[in-house]
């Protein structure tokens, strides 16, 4: 049996974790549950470290957390119930984080935010036109900082999806999308945003245009069109390859990630809301489908920095897949597995086995500069795996 991939598991004090991030400049983990936010000081393989004092409490937020985002590597943006806060790098990463787990400075503690800024602060409306956004609007559900701009992508669950400026705290461009839901939202570039729905569509909208419809990328019927059953076309989440923009990483509900080209499904779709289908120029917009994670939905995925082409993923069957879907990024796939089963330690499985008794994963984070990454779910499990083990060859179905 191959060997797994190294990692380690750290049970924090949090119940189910829903967010988690690495702090690029200081390598620190934060993680978010509940109205919690915690940090957790690592080694240089992302390994909570041993001492008493290396997790503690962070901040609490007077509502539920919906999300959190670093904004230039220092700035700390997070969902209030349907408001967003900002803390400055004072704030935060000054905080106090050498207390003793039991002591009441190891607890989060209420941490009071640079800015606050309530929907109808932020100049959201009904629909163009209208007055002013009236509460409620909803919790906030999603949260995506863009990659070099102080711009977050923030959808909350009455289906209003807004670009907000971070700096400014007003919204920049906005759009109501009350049903079906988007369920993932990630940047494409630094104006364009690709949204993902519950009935599986996928709209790119651009961020500086107010109130604009958008283009249409993939639909129900697009996906059934190449190969893809509509039960497993919805989206939970997605991510753009940062070495090449124009391919495209998709964790579905299935338990599959499918790797698109962007290129190609705009020629395909025609660009127009309706969907379609019937590609120009024979090129095939579904690359490649890699079944990895067999127990449920795929929860979260990246690009991994330092192996271009390689895709992180976890999922509700516990497990962190490492899949090499672009040539040259290095042999197959590899996975690690969080498990609650004594017969694999009550923490980590081998390559190859498949136990029953998971803790699923919904959240990962990869370290920008260095070779590991952490995912985060039940039970207040932080999970860190390294990103660059030996790897057996992956599962992959080739679309047609």
């Amino acid at each position: 049996m191959p060997a797994a991939p190294p990692g380690h598991v750290t049970f924090t004090q949090q119940g189910p974790i829903r967010s988690v991030a690495v702090v690029p400049g200081t390598g620190e983990v934060l993680t978010a549950s509940s109205c919690d936010i915690y940090r957790h000081r690592v080694d240089r393989v992302g390994r909570v470290l041993p001492e008493a004092s290396a997790s503690c409490g962070l901040l609490r937020t007077p509502q539920p957390l919906g999300g959190m985002a670093l904004l230039d590597g220092d700035r700390l943006a997070v969902a209030s119930g349907a408001d967003l806060l900002l803390y400055s790098d004072a704030a935060w990463i000054d905080a106090p984080s050498d207390a003793a787990p039991d002591s009441a400075d190891a607890l989060p503690r209420p941490l009071a935010p640079q800015q606050t800024w309530a929907p109808e602060a932020m100049g959201l409306v009904q629909a163009p036109g209208e007055a002013a956004l009236p509460r409620p609007t909803g919790p906030v559900r999603l949260m995506a900082a863009a990659p070099h701009a102080p711009l977050l992508a923030t959808g909350w669950a009455s289906g209003l999806l807004a670009v907000v400026d971070a700096v400014a705290g007003a919204a920049v461009a906005q759009w109501h999308r009350a049903a079906p839901r988007p369920t993932s939202v990630a940047w494409a570039g630094h104006d364009a945003l690709l949204v993902a729905d519950a009935a599986g569509r996928l709209t790119r909208l651009h961020a500086h245009a107010p109130h604009a419809a958008g283009e249409r990328l993939l639909s129900g019927r697009d996906a059934d069109g190449w190969g893809v059953p509509h039960a497993a076309a919805r989206i939970a989440c997605l991510a753009v390859n940062p070495h090449n923009p124009a391919q495209l990483a998709t964790g579905h509900e299935d338990g599959c990630v499918r790797v698109w080209d962007q290129r190609a499904i705009r020629r395909s779709s025609g660009g127009d809301l309706g969907g379609g289908g019937g590609g120009s120029g024979g090129a095939q917009p579904l690359i490649s489908v890699y079944d990895v994670h067999q127990g449920g939905p795929v929860w979260a995925l990246a690009y991994v920095p330092d192996r271009p082409g390689t895709v992180a993923s976890c999922g509700q069957d516990g497990a962190v897949q490492m899949t090499a879907v672009s040539p040259g990024a290095g042999r197959g796939a590899a996975w690690v597995s969080l498990t609650s089963d004594e017969r694999y330690g009550g923490g980590m499985a081998a390559v190859g086995a498949r136990p029953s008794n998971v803790l699923p994963l919904y959240s990962l984070a990869c370290h920008p500069d260095e070779p590991w990454l952490v995912a985060a779910g039940e039970a207040g499990a932080l999970l860190s795996v390294s990103t660059e083990p030996p790897a057996p060859a992956s599962t992959s179905r080739h679309a047609a």
